[in-house]
């Protein structure tokens, strides 16, 4: 399994909120290895963004779409 990290931007600090919409992946490895873990990042005081760390998905592309389908699945 290979850690990735992907940038989800400068969207404020929402890994909290994230991390709640991916409920069912846990920021420390479960009895499979995998994780999901959300972090709060900042750049220059006021850049405010979240990264993820994972080892769950394929490739950001694979997450990206997970990403939208919880996202969509909250309107």
């Amino acid at each position: 399994m290979k850690t990735q990290t992907f940038n989800l931007g400068f969207i404020g600090h929402k890994a909290l909120q994230f991390q709640t919409l991916f409920n069912e992946f846990t920021p420390k490895a479960n009895e499979y290895g995998y994780f999901l873990c959300f972090e709060n990042i900042t750049e220059l005081v006021e850049n405010k963004g979240v990264i993820v760390i994972t080892n769950c998905f394929e490739d950001e592309k694979d997450f990206n779409d997970r990403l939208m389908v919880k996202l969509l699945s909250k309107i």
